[in-house]
Formats: structure tokens, sequence, C-alpha cells
């Protein structure tokens, strides 16, 4: 793997993503709504982002798992058919 910004191959991988939440932290999660016209209940659907750390300039490259990407997309195809 490089560094989409310098070209580095010094990349720290699969590094955990955090937000600091009420209560600790907690990963960072992309994630779409099933039912976004929903006024309650939007059942929203997330995966987890994992990073990949250049070391050389800094630069933070952001992913989600090839299984959790299948799901977001089949989640947001059915919520556009609603």
């Amino acid at each position: 793997m490089k560094c989409v910004q310098c070209d580095s191959i010094n990349i720290v991988r699969n590094v955990q993503i955090l937000d600091l939440a009420p209560g600790g932290f907690r990963n960072l999660k992309a994630g779409v709504e099933k039912r976004p016209k929903a006024m309650i209940f939007k059942d929203m659907r997330a995966v987890d982002i994992h990073g990949n750390v250049c070391v050389e300039c800094g630069f933070v490259m952001l992913s989600v798992s090839k299984g959790g990407a299948q799901r977001l997309r089949t989640d947001k195809s059915t919520a556009e058919k609603t």
C-alpha cells in the first residue's frame, strides 16, 4: 500500500478511528438509514471505519471492510426503493 498523498510505503495499517462520546471513546462509523422518510425509527445501519496513516506526511486514508461496504450499498438501495 502507498500513501495517496506522498507515495510513501511507510504506512500504519488498520488503526481504529475513534470519536470521543459521552462516557468514553467509540469507533467512528459510516451509516445509512433504511427508512429515511420515517419520522422516527429510521433503522440506521452502520459499519466501523478503519484507517491507514502515513508516517511520512500524516495523511489518513479511511475505509470500511468490503463486507461492510456491500451491506451499506444493499441498505441504501433498499431505502431508495421505498
